[in-house]
This record gives structure tokens, C-alpha cells and sequence, in this order.
């Protein structure tokens, strides 16, 4: 069966978990939270919807930490993790950062704190949605060549005067490859 709820709170203690709950005011109807723990994570993961996992750390055991950070990256590349700390850690944020975190807060953040973080977390994860959409359509279309990932000539040729009047473009540099 597919859960649908597209946050994922990821804690070993039952009062964290009630913690985050009060504090995580949800806008839109359609967000919803499953909680649930380490042990259950990886069955959590598989055939869900979620679009944000909000991971509690280990205490007292960054490595453990880093390795479901990595472990919830190889099940689902494209979700997004919230890292929920007991106390400022600025060696485990670094790292977490490194393996692909989006953003952290502590268990003492704000209301508002941990609202504007969500929030942000579903625009980012809504632009990389479209992204991806767009560039499957270019592909389809034959716009991106598929074994170059390159632009076609004559799709990039009828652009190029778009493109060249762009004031991003005409401040800066604008690389055109052909193959010979």
C-alpha cells in the first residue's frame, strides 16, 4: 500500500515526535505527518510519497546519523531532509550538509522557525518536480540530444536570438558546442 502523506518524521522518542507536532503548523489540507522510527525507516521509504523527511538525530552517535541521512539519499535521491537536532552541532550540520541535507532546526526552534524551513523545503522540492518535467520533455521532443545531453543544433539555432537578448547572457558567458 502507498502512503500518500508527504512528510516523514523520523524519531526513536515518542516526545520528540509530539514536540514537532505542536510546533509544525501545516498550511494546505493535503500535508500530512507519519512518524515513525529508525527500525522502521527504510520500509517507511519504500512505495511512499513523501516529499520531506523530517530526521531526528541519533544521540550521542553523528556517524549513525550521517548513515541514515545516506540511507534515506540512496532509497529516494530526490526527497528532502530536515535535520531535527537536540543542540547545535556544527561538525554533524557540515557533514549532513555534505551528504545532501536541505536545511536543520533544533528542538528548541520556533514555531515559525521549522514552519518557514517546511515551507521552503516544499518550493524547492516543487521546482526540482518541474525541472525534472521539463527536461523529460525536452528529451521527448527531441530538443536534448540523448546520448550528448546536448541541445540540438537547430532547436538551440532558432533560440539563440532569444537567448542573446537575455541581459543575463549579454553580461555573461554563453558557450555554444557543435560536433564536428
Amino acid at each position: 500500500m502507498t502512503d500518500n502523506n508527504n512528510i516523514l518524521l523520523v524519531t526513536d522518542y515518542e516526545e520528540t515526535a509530539k514536540d514537532i507536532l505542536e510546533k509544525l503548523v501545516l498550511l494546505r489540507d493535503s500535508d500530512r505527518i507519519t512518524i515513525c522510527n529508525t527500525k522502521n525507516l527504510k520500509k517507511a521509504l519504500t512505495n511512499s510519497l513523501y516529499s520531506i523527511v523530517i530526521l531526528h538525530e541519533i544521540e550521542s552517535d553523528d556517524e549513525l546519523t550521517l548513515k541514515y541521512i545516506s540511507t534515506i539519499k540512496e532509497i529516494k535521491n530526490d526527497i528532502e531532509i530536515l535535520l531535527l537536532l537536540n543542540d547545535i552541532n556544527p561538525r554533524l550540520i557540515l557533514k549532513a550538509y555534505d551528504l545532501g541535507i536541505f536545511d536543520y532546526f533544533t528542538m528548541d526552534s520556533n514555531e515559525y522557525d521549522i514552519l518557514i524551513k517546511t515551507i521552503n523545503c516544499f518550493k524547492i522540492r516543487t521546482l526540482k518536480d518541474i525541472s525534472a518535467r521539463n527536461e523529460k520533455f525536452l528529451y521527448q521532443q527531441g530538443v536534448i540530444d540523448s546520448k550528448t545531453n546536448l541541445y540540438q543544433y537547430k532547436h538551440l539555432k532558432e533560440s539563440f536570438l532569444e537567448f542573446a537578448e537575455n541581459l543575463k547572457i549579454q553580461n555573461g558567458t554563453f558557450v555554444v558546442l557543435t560536433l564536428d
